[in-house]
């Protein structure tokens, strides 16, 4: 146990090491997934190691400060929906320049915020990552316009804001007003908008075509009119574009994605239609995730056969949740390894191209097995792999996972993997 004299005569250099250590929010990118959404770690909750660091002396908890209210998630729902602005405003003020990560969760059916809400919002000063989420069930189409002001006026312009997720929107107008305020620093962007009727009447308070030069990684969830419909942003240095089909309707990619984009994710539901690559993009690294998936691989037949761009790929991901029995632990059949196998074999004809794939298989109830019965079970399906897959392991241009993960309320097991086989 640290005392207090022990910790006063510490190293700054030693201190912040630790406390950084103790500041465990970060969550973990599994292979298996493209990406988790940008600030999905801010509702995550605080260390109760970083609290208790906090509380040994003065010294450490002006360390522990910054860490502890560096991300902050706000509810602007309910009866108090400007409460946590009150008391940052009148409160803790000083607390204001160490916020670098917000999560604001915005209702239509808002009041009017408070006067003193601009200067509120003006104090975020060394924010660098914003989630705007509207929740509103109401059929209004916008958030509050004039809380969307705020952010846009206030909150952006003193920042140099560099992620932001926009989740729930309806109303053009409010994506692009909130886009124009921070267009020449952003450089990851989310867009999942709702489906209705957009009001593009009112884009004229904001640039036709917004120039996003810093951009760098972008994920839309489709079909987010207008983005698909006309070309209102430049972004001519975009790495990585993420693509989520959500609607049953054919889609394509927006005609102002660059060509020169390096990587492309494209992830869809069971069922989903087959985009239409319009777009003369030229990525080297393409990943297709499918949701669920029941051994009819012709989805992914069809996309891998409409590529336009097959010569420029370097890397191929196939990423499938496997559909199975979500209470016991099953196993892929032998008949989808067979298929994934004739549907790579003619692309390995391409030396130049290496392929991955990744089976996964999650559960909810508690699967009973002791250590050593998971690595039978881990044994015998890495051996099954390498059977099914044998030509194109040895050729050298294919590697496969199997995952096998609990998904289930247990807060101990939540997403803990339970098999893994690589080969």
């Amino acid at each position: 146990m640290i005392t207090v004299q022990a910790s006063t005569r510490l190293p700054p250099e030693l201190i912040i090491k630790t406390i950084a250590f103790l500041d465990d929010r970060m969550m973990s990118n599994e292979e298996w997934q493209h990406k988790r959404s940008p600030l999905s770690k801010i509702r995550c909750p605080i260390s109760p190691s970083l609290i208790s660091a906090s509380r040994v002396c003065h010294t450490w908890n002006d360390f522990c400060r910054p860490l502890i209210f560096s991300r902050i998630y706000i509810d602007c729902e309910g009866f108090m929906e400007y409460a946590d602005y009150a008391a940052l405003h009148f409160e803790m003020p000083h607390l204001c320049k160490h916020i670098r990560e917000l999560s604001l969760n915005i209702t239509s059916a808002a009041a009017p915020p408070p006067e003193w809400l601009d200067d509120c919002l003006s104090r975020f000063t060394n924010l660098k990552e914003l989630e705007l989420r509207n929740c509103s069930e109401f059929a209004q189409p916008g958030v509050n316009p004039s809380f969307v002001r705020a952010i846009s006026a206030s909150l952006l312009p003193n920042t140099s804001l560099k992620c932001l997720a926009l989740i729930g929107f309806r109303d053009a107008s409010d994506l692009l007003l909130v886009l124009s305020a921070c267009s020449t620093t952003l450089e990851d962007l989310m867009i999942h908008c709702r489906q209705g009727e957009y009001s593009p009447a009112t884009t004229a308070v904001v640039p036709s075509v917004l120039h996003m030069e810093a951009l760098r990684s972008l994920e839309l969830y489709l079909p987010p009119a207008p983005f698909t419909q006309a070309d209102v942003i430049e972004c001519p240095n975009l790495q990585t574009l993420f693509v989520f089909q959500e609607s049953p309707v054919p889609w394509e990619l927006p005609s102002w994605i660059p060509a020169s984009i390096s990587e492309l994710i494209v992830q869809v539901p069971l069922g989903a239609p087959l985009p239409r690559f319009g777009q003369p993009i030229r990525p080297s690294s393409l990943t297709i995730q499918l949701d669920a998936i029941d051994g009819d691989i012709t989805w992914i037949e069809g996309c891998t056969a409409r590529l336009p761009f097959l010569d420029h790929l370097r890397q191929l991901a196939i990423k499938v949740v496997v559909d199975c029995d979500y209470h016991v632990l099953t196993f892929p059949e032998s008949s989808l390894y067979e298929a994934l196998c004739r549907l790579l074999q003619p692309l390995q004809q391409r030396p130049t191209l290496q392929a991955h794939i990744i089976l996964y298989v999650f559960v909810e109830s508690h699967i009973d097995l002791e250590a050593d019965a998971l690595d039978i079970l881990r044994r015998r399906e890495t051996a099954r792999l390498e059977e099914a897959f044998a030509p194109s392991l040895k050729a050298g241009a294919l590697s496969v996972q199997l995952v096998f993960r609990y998904w289930g309320d247990d807060d101990i097991m939540r997403h803990q993997t339970l098999v893994l086989c690589s080969v």
